[in-house]
């Protein structure tokens, strides 16, 4: 509508075409036309189709790269799929420079298996190489790890995904198969939407003009439904350019009328000058339609025509477009910088910016553990505003007392902590409108005081213990400054509160802590948090102001080996993982041998906070375990490690989502 209410105003309706203007019309539909064919040709040079059934063993995001042999993996030549246990075929395209060249698959860490049924690879249209179950057995195998495929009713299955699954793909010809009838036709379809297009915008008669608008409609749908390999995405791209450049050239017209530039333009065709602002936008929007389009090649865009499914496609298409857009990374690193540096604002939901670059837990979805999704709001919770009901803090009442007296039956020792977030210690540094209000009383608040006053369960007061050591440890900081979680020296302070709690309601363990004095701080001012960076979208290397803290032991007699802890001291170093056998089979847990421990057996059970402690706990037990968990109590371990002692923790925010029930 906008292209024909801007339509020329110098000519009539009923003004008679002169012979220069349809010789200039012929030209420029042949130049479009011949235009197409070159793009056409260049995007069909290394395209090629590929259609696989997968099935797998979890809902997950699969990630497919393709590449040259030699080559390594880039995330700008792959395509992101969502594949779940009901066998679905999937259909993208892709643009290796050449051939052979290899499909990589890349799933979740947490599912156990894929099953592939078929695959195919097309080119042109034609069908050029066909897989079936033996031959991707045969082909495919696993980068890191054993390759472990079989046969399982019709499908290959591939077990152990967490590492990368490579297919070759080395005997893909053009002309294999098929039929050169589709391919030509849909060439010359091409041409006939170009002409109808170019109609469009030179229709006399408001009836001519919505005819070749209901052409062009029907003709899209069908190259949408029908079109294959680069020749529908050739199309699309000569389509943009001249719907763009039309677009400019008739409000550079208009413009010029009003301004007096073009008074008398003669009739028979623009000038020079008329074209310099078309041609300069033309330039433009070529570039990022040409890089733009085999972005979007991966998906169908004839779903978008299908009336009974549309709700779904176009939810489809845009999560497939954000996530594949072009320059995605350097748009998105745009976006963040402004938010992060100018607006002092996050560019997710999930964080929040507060003072002095302080970033904060905000609200969204998290993956607790294994599948379990579940939505947090540390906003509300800051300001006081999600109180526990009475039948949820009756809850975690019962939950936590039956843990405490099944463990008491045993002779264990039950320690309970909730780790605080980080606006928890330092809410002066929380934006204005969240910091807490006087007398507001958030979830932590509540569960610590019921659990005083109606359980017997131990329960280490974390959140005090750490705000008395932030009032006499200035600097360096206890949290990281972009990271959400404590540092090693924010650690510490917990660690010894944790042991305090337990020698004062289990004498016998009478364990020695650690002291400060024991350690010698080492600063690092200048550390770059790269994870939580790229989170953000942020370039790490132009954020590097924040602060990691190691604590090296002046006696390391009571720590284990240099094998496992760094002459530098504590710090994010790796512990051992370890198959622990159990009634509901193998379980990975974490494990920290030392032979000067005091107690025989530990376990931790908590999430990544009190993971930070494990070589301060390490120096009290002769075998340590750790396993990650929330809201879940594996009491499988417990019979099988029979430990002294099990101090379990759970995040702050955690208890924003609904009370355990085991």
């Amino acid at each position: 509508s906008v292209l024909i209410s801007v339509r020329n105003p110098s000519r009539t309706m009923s003004e008679p075409k002169s012979r220069e203007v349809t010789i200039w019309r012929v030209v420029v539909t042949g130049a479009l036309v011949i235009f197409y064919l070159v793009v056409f040709a260049l995007l069909a040079r290394n395209t090629h189709e590929v259609e696989f059934d997968i099935t797998a063993s979890e809902s997950s995001a699969l990630r497919v790269f393709w590449t040259m042999p030699g080559t390594p993996f880039d995330t700008e030549r792959s395509r992101a799929l969502h594949i779940g246990p009901d066998q679905s075929r999937y259909r993208m395209i892709v643009w290796p420079a050449g051939k052979p060249f290899h499909l990589q698959f890349k799933a979740a860490d947490y599912v156990q298996s894929l099953e592939f049924k078929s695959l195919s690879v097309n080119r042109l249209g034609r069908e050029t190489l066909t897989l079936g179950v033996d031959a991707i057995g045969q082909r495919m195998f696993v980068v890191g790890g054993d390759r472990t495929a079989a046969q399982v009713a019709a499908t290959v299955r591939f077990d152990k995904s967490d590492k990368w699954l490579v297919l070759r793909i080395d005997a893909v010809r053009p002309g294999g198969g098929g039929s050169w009838a589709v391919p030509l036709a849909s060439v010359a379809l091409g041409a006939v939407v170009l002409f109808a297009l170019i109609r469009l915008f030179n229709a006399g008669t408001a009836r001519r003009h919505w005819l070749h608008y209901a052409l062009l409609v029907f003709l899209l749908a069908g190259f949408s439904r029908w079109g294959t390999g680069a020749i529908p995405y050739a199309l699309l791209l000569v389509l943009y350019a001249v719907t763009a450049t039309l677009l400019v050239y008739r409000l550079a017209v208009l413009l010029g009328a009003g301004l007096g530039w073009l008074r008398n333009r003669p009739s028979s065709g623009p000038r020079v000058r008329d074209l310099v602002l078309p041609v300069l936008f033309f330039g433009f929007v070529f570039y990022l339609g040409l890089r733009q389009l085999p972005q979007l090649a991966g998906f169908d865009v004839g779903r978008l025509f299908d009336v009974t499914g549309f709700a779904q496609a176009r939810n489809g298409f845009v999560g497939f477009y954000e996530e594949n857009f072009f320059h995605r990374k350097d748009l998105l690193g745009l976006n963040s910088e402004i938010k992060f540096s100018v607006l002092k604002t996050s560019p997710l939901q999930k964080m929040m910016v507060g003072k002095d670059g302080f970033v904060f837990e905000g609200r969204g979805e998290r993956r607790v553990e294994n599948t379990d999704i579940r939505s947090f709001n540390n906003f509300a919770d800051y300001l006081g505003r999600v109180p526990f009901t009475e039948d949820e803090l009756h809850q975690w009442g019962r939950v936590l007392q039956g843990r405490h007296d099944y463990l008491a039956g045993l002779g264990i020792p039950y320690v309970f902590a909730i780790a605080p977030t980080k606006g928890m210690i330092y809410p002066e540094k929380l934006p204005r409108r969240f910091r807490p209000e006087p007398g507001a009383i958030t979830r932590h608040d509540q569960l610590v005081t019921y659990l005083a006053e109606n359980t017997t369960v131990p329960v280490a007061d974390l959140h005090s213990a750490i705000l008395k050591a932030k009032a006499h440890h200035e600097s360096p900081s206890l949290y990281y400054r972009v990271d959400f979680h404590w540092n090693f020296l924010g650690a510490f302070f917990a660690y010894q509160e944790l042991v305090e709690v337990a020698n004062r309601h289990y004498p016998d363990l009478d364990l020695t802590p650690l002291r400060l004095s024991d350690f010698t701080v080492d600063v690092d001012e200048d550390w770059i948090d790269h994870p939580y960076l790229l989170t953000l979208g942020l370039r790490p290397y132009a954020h590097h102001s924040d602060q990691y803290v190691r604590l090296r032991p002046r006696d390391t007699a009571r720590f284990p080996d240099s094998s496992l802890l760094p002459e530098s001291g504590v710090q994010d170093a790796p512990i051992p993982t370890e198959e622990l056998q159990t009634r509901l089979g193998d379980v990975p847990v974490k494990v920290l041998p030392n032979a000067a421990g005091e107690l025989e057996k530990m376990i931790v059970f908590g999430d990544s906070f009190i993971y930070k402690t494990m070589f301060y706990f390490s120096a009290h037990a002769r075998r340590l375990v750790f396993k990650r968990t929330v809201f879940e109590f594996p009491d499988e371990i417990v019979e099988v490690e029979k430990p002294d002692l099990l101090v379990q923790e759970i995040l702050n925010m955690y208890l924003l989502g609904d009370p355990p029930t085991k």
